[in-house]
Order: structure tokens, then sequence, then C-alpha cells
């Protein structure tokens, strides 16, 4: 079935909601769990769940909140998240994910896969030799 999903299956809506706002594969299942599950969850539970670390889920998190896909609240020391979008626009379209990633998640994975953001190139950029010319 994921055979027929290519990049000209999602719309063009849809692949610009997934390049601005997810990062990796990894924070596409963080989204996803979120969005599915009950909440809220501790950046702790989401790791515990996924088997990530607590530092890699808290940057997905707060990756996130900072997009307007989750909020957090903090009570006292703890904090908590939710899937919780800031615009009808962004809850649709999460949503829309969300339940593609259920449907077709191998197609879902590529999409984030090739349209995720070329930050390990440019980290290893910012270090190649430059000819002192």
């Amino acid at each position: 079935m994921d055979n027929e999903f290519s990049q000209d299956t999602w719309s063009p809506e849809l692949r610009a909601f997934v390049y601005s706002c997810i990062d990796s594969v990894d924070q596409l299942q963080v989204l996803v769990l979120l969005g599915t599950g009950e909440g809220p969850w501790t950046a702790r539970l989401v790791a515990q769940q996924m088997s990530l670390s607590d530092h890699a889920v808290r940057h997905h998190l707060e990756s996130m909140a900072a997009r307007g896909l989750v909020v957090v609240t903090v009570a006292g020391d703890a904090a908590t998240w939710r899937y919780a979008p800031k615009s009808d626009t962004l809850r649709r379209l999460g949503d829309e994910l969300v339940a593609a990633y259920q449907r077709v998640p191998m197609a879902v994975i590529r999409l984030v896969a090739t349209n995720a953001r070329p930050s390990i190139r440019s980290i290893s950029d910012a270090f190649r030799l430059r000819d002192p010319r």
C-alpha cells in the first residue's frame, strides 16, 4: 500500500507543514504519540514510551511548542506537554499528518525524511576547511 504514495500524493500545504514544523522522524513520532494518546505527557514518559533520551524528547517538545503544535504546563518542578495546535490550520494539518501516519507510516516517514532540513550538512559545512587564497 505504501508503494502508491509519492511526493505528489501529499498536498503542497501538508508538505509545507512538514517542512516548517517537523524536523525528523523521531519528532514526527513524538507528535503522533501526543496526537493520539491521552495526555498530558511528561518528557520522561514520552522518552520511555519511545525509547529516546530525555534530552532528545525535550528538544522535540520545545521545538513543537515554539511552532504552536504542543503546549507546556508547568506546575512546581514538573512540566507536562499536550497536543494543542494554536490555530485551526495547524490542528487540521497536524491531525492530517497523524491520521496519515496511522494509515501508511512508511509513506509518511519518507515524506518527513525527504523534507527534513539539511541540518547535519550545515554543521559539517561549518567545519569544512576553506581554501586560504
